[in-house]
């Protein structure tokens, strides 16, 4: 929840898939999401990952940087940056707020595309996109090794069984730092 000019907005975080199908959908699929975050008093908030992935998909990059200056939208600090703050001001972590950067859309001086071009040639953020595109093989492969520990029942997987391990392997994906980072 964030307040702006005294009124309170939820915020959204979309991920890769759910924005790609929004900016290839834009006349049903982004008119239904400014609709709905119109109503709920909604701002949509995605991360910088899911901008830079959006990113390598030109075509889908251009899109997304025409429609999202026409709207508020927030990128979000990484997972990252979030701990690293919780941690520096522990043990009252209430005060960290999640927000990179806030576009106020059409209210904005410079497009969504102009402010994106801008971070794009930070030495840090070029350096974090490196790190996170090479660093999905690794988490493919890790959750690949996990499979072993859940083997079928019968020799055949039951759907509570795909989600309790889609489950327990995304929370240890965001949840448990890599061997070595502390």
């Amino acid at each position: 929840m964030i307040t702006l000019n005294g009124k309170k907005y939820k915020l959204l975080l979309v991920d890769t898939n759910i924005l790609s199908e929004v900016i290839k959908n834009r006349f049903q699929e982004f008119r239904k999401l400014l609709e709905w975050t119109t109503a709920e008093k909604t701002i949509v908030c995605f991360s910088l990952f899911t901008v830079l992935e959006i990113r390598r998909a030109p075509t889908i990059y251009a899109r997304f940087s025409e429609l999202f200056s026409t709207i508020p939208c927030i990128i979000l600090k990484s997972h990252e940056q979030l701990l690293h703050e919780e941690v520096s001001v522990y043990p009252v972590s209430a005060n960290v707020n999640p927000i990179l950067v806030g576009f106020p859309g059409v209210l904005a001086k410079a497009k969504l595309s102009e402010v994106l071009d801008k971070a794009f040639r930070d030495d840090q953020i070029l350096a974090d996109e490196k790190r996170w595109i090479s660093g999905r093989e690794e988490i493919v492969a890790d959750i690949i090794e996990l499979v072993k520990n859940f083997p079928p029942d019968h020799g055949k997987y039951t759907k509570k069984k795909i989600r309790e391990f889609v489950q327990l392997a995304g929370f240890q994906q965001i949840a448990l730092p890599p061997m070595g980072i502390y």
